[in-house]
């Protein structure tokens, strides 16, 4: 049987907030790497995927394991060990390098242009993350799940606040977002259902400053 509600909402924010630690780390790295490039062409893209690509990977190990350890708390499971080659990310890196010829384009300063590609290269860094760990979700086979639920932070936008009101069927069908989202998705056990607990609270929160 999982743990109690009150247990399970502690749980899952302890979670959140292992996984920013994750990100923002990895975030910042992968900004250094951009702005270390020291030019921003198109041949540089390859260099800025070699030099991030063991950030990457060990912010990946990192939230499989951490992801791992809460899936088996909350659904009172042992942990699954997942080979994180068998966790598919997509990820574009070539997208920050997009973001600044764009601001280039429009005749923003140079400055301007590659802060811009510094923001695309963090976020980058973030929804790696944060797509990892709803993924990993998908190894979880505890029996009692009814379905998952996206599960929102502090720092979550309305339209994640109106996509957190849906049940879904699997954690891959809620492994979705938006540049720099970091919701997770939480098993729905029976009745237990902490995103639904910590969801209301943002949502009530986002409608008093509407």
């Amino acid at each position: 049987m999982p743990p109690p509600e009150q247990t399970l909402v502690r749980l899952t924010r302890s979670f959140q907030g292992q996984l920013e630690r994750i990100y923002t780390r990895a975030g910042s790295l992968t900004a250094a790497r951009w702005d270390a490039l020291g030019a921003w062409n198109e041949l540089d893209v390859d260099r800025f995927r070699l030099a991030t690509e063991p950030v990457l990977q060990a912010a990946k190990t990192a939230t499989i394991n951490a992801s791992a350890g809460y899936y088996s708390l909350v659904t009172d499971s042992p942990p699954v060990a997942v080979n994180p080659a068998t966790v598919t990310v997509p990820t574009d890196l070539r997208a920050p390098f997009t973001s600044y010829w764009h601001g280039l384009a429009e005749g923003r300063p140079w400055d301007e242009a590659i802060a811009a590609g510094r923001s695309r290269a963090t976020s980058t860094a973030v929804d790696y993350v944060s797509s990892t760990s709803r993924r990993t979700a998908g190894f979880v086979s505890a029996d009692g799940i009814v379905g998952w639920r996206r599960v929102l932070t502090g720092n979550s936008c309305r339209w994640c606040a109106t996509v957190s009101t849906q049940r879904y069927r699997t954690a891959e069908s809620a492994d979705f977002g938006h540049d720099h989202c970091d919701c997770i998705v939480a098993p729905i056990y029976g009745d237990a259902d902490p995103g639904q607990v910590i969801n209301q609270v943002r949502i009530d929160q986002l409608d008093a400053v509407a």
